[in-house]
């Protein structure tokens, strides 16, 4: 399979909207092939230390603090006192042994499934990318130096479909997401959302990767 017919999904979750100030707790990440066709996927959680996390929990928004804790991230980020503090987490997360070894393991993913140069989709996936940019940048220079700019943006779609009188009818047909709030589950449902409107305007057949 080659890049033109791939798409690396990506989701994060995490404690907040700006990257280098709040948490990244969970990255996960899908490649797709033909007509969205599922490859592989893979998540990963971030490690913290409990103080850290007591704080962070303490400061956020309640509604974060509610979903991450119904969802059971909070908790799967626990890591003792061998976990990230706030310190590394905004100035410099590629330092710690633990994210390097998730960068690696990104790298490893994409390359095997012949992903390195497809490119990032999601929904608001503008949004994933910089949290990407600020940990994991030497996976993401290496995309840029390689001249991977192109997004595949399911919200964009979205937008523009409204605009249509058929369009709208396709969104209104569209499924219920899970919103389970973890990055592989919202993975798929963006994945999901895109089949429904390329299924709808006769691009794809039916048959494609899902999730249950």
């Amino acid at each position: 399979m080659s890049d033109q017919d791939s798409l690396l999904w990506v989701d994060v979750e995490t404690s907040g909207l700006r990257a280098g100030h709040d948490l990244l707790l969970e990255v996960g990440l899908v490649v797709t092939g033909p007509d969205l066709t599922l490859i592989t996927e893979a998540t990963w959680t971030v490690p913290y230390r409990d103080a850290t996390l007591a704080v962070v929990m303490e400061r956020c928004d309640p509604v974060v603090r509610a979903m991450h804790e119904e969802s059971g991230l909070w908790a799967e980020c626990s890591a003792g006192e061998d976990g990230l503090s706030k310190l590394v987490a905004i100035t410099s997360p590629a330092l710690h042994p633990a994210v390097q070894q998730i960068a690696s393991e990104i790298s490893d993913l994409t390359r095997e499934h012949g992903a390195d140069t497809a490119p990032l989709a999601g929904s608001s996936v503008h949004f994933d990318d910089q949290w990407l940019r600020h940990w994991f940048r030497s996976f993401m220079d290496t995309r840029d130096a390689a001249g991977v700019y192109r997004r595949v943006d399911v919200s964009s779609w979205k937008e523009a479909l409204k605009r249509t009188a058929r369009g709208r009818e396709i969104i209104a047909s569209c499924p219920e997401p899970v919103r389970a709030h973890r990055a592989a589950h919202d993975i798929h449902d963006s994945i999901s959302e895109l089949r429904h409107y390329l299924v709808s305007l006769g691009l794809i057949g039916t048959v494609g990767g899902g999730h249950d």
